[in-house]
């Protein structure tokens, strides 16, 4: 299991991240998390500047999209910001 850790240094067990180009989205399954919990963290433009996980660093995906349950599960869908975008 891997951790995903905020721009502030909170820490979630996670089993995968991924992105994908278009629209440019962040997605990332957060395991044992409370869905309340998820959603105020990642609603937080300052807590999802900067993410890590696996040793990679993803940087500009503020704005909350979505977010799932998944049984002991939820997923967060996140997009980049748009000023951020090349």
């Amino acid at each position: 299991m891997i951790k995903v850790i905020t721009a502030t240094g909170k820490e979630f067990p996670s089993d995968y991240l991924v992105t994908i180009p278009e629209p440019n989205m962040l997605f990332v399954r957060l395991l044992d998390t409370p869905r309340e919990t998820a959603e105020a963290v990642f609603r937080n433009p300052e807590e999802a500047s900067v993410l890590q996980f696996g040793g990679d660093r993803y940087e500009g995906f503020t704005e909350f999209r979505s977010i799932f349950d998944e049984g002991d599960a939820v997923k967060v869908g996140l997009e980049r910001c748009s000023q951020l975008q090349t």
